[in-house]
């Protein structure tokens, strides 16, 4: 054999023998950095954090176009909110969901974006829901969707008995002109079809 024979063949002998030293590097690493599935007991695996499953009522779009009285004036969307959360954050997110549009398109809201809560205060199992004097105008099914939406919503809650509505922190004989609201309003004031 010549001189250029053998070195032609100590290249490829070289990158094969290269190549078998760094996968028995690599398979070594893989071993010792393997858990041991024996000598480990089994962990649970990490769960999500607890929630709290509430519900958020909105207007029944069908009961507003045909008027049925059969139909359940308001429905409600299900919704989730932290468990350790206190009942006045509750309420305010509850309060925060309500002044959205939902998402499902059998559901409206009654309270228009033009309309806005300027705070809610949880004292003594009745949610002070405080409106800003702005806006307030309506007819008499939109004040009663309006006034059941919140009352259902907040009283959902564990430890919220009654809502009392209020504009400009003041106890009001309305909101829009039509229902009362100078009393805390519990959800057995409606007769709710769910």
């Amino acid at each position: 054999m010549g001189k250029k024979q053998k070195n032609s063949l100590k290249l490829p002998l070289i990158l094969i023998g290269l190549v078998a030293i760094g996968l028995i590097y690599w398979l070594t690493n893989l071993a010792q950095h393997r858990t041991p599935p024996v000598d480990q007991p089994d962990r649970p695996p990490i769960s999500s954090p607890e929630v709290l499953r509430v519900k958020v009522y909105y207007a029944n779009k069908e009961y507003i176009q045909t008027g049925q009285d059969n139909l359940p004036r308001v429905l409600a969307m299900e919704q989730t909110l932290p468990l350790e959360t206190s009942l006045q954050k509750q309420a305010e997110e509850l309060v925060a969901m309500l002044q959205q549009n939902p998402e499902d398109i059998q559901l409206s809201n009654a309270l228009r974006d033009d309309m806005q809560i300027e705070d809610v205060q949880v004292k003594e199992k009745i949610a002070y829901v405080n409106f800003k004097d702005k806006n307030l105008y309506g007819g008499s099914l939109e004040e009663s969707l309006i006034i059941q939406q919140i009352v259902m919503t907040l009283t959902s809650l564990k430890g919220i008995e009654s809502v009392q509505l209020l504009v400009n922190n003041e106890v009001r004989d309305t909101l829009l002109g039509h229902m009362s609201i100078e009393e805390p309003i519990s959800r057995e004031s409606f007769s709710v079809r769910e």
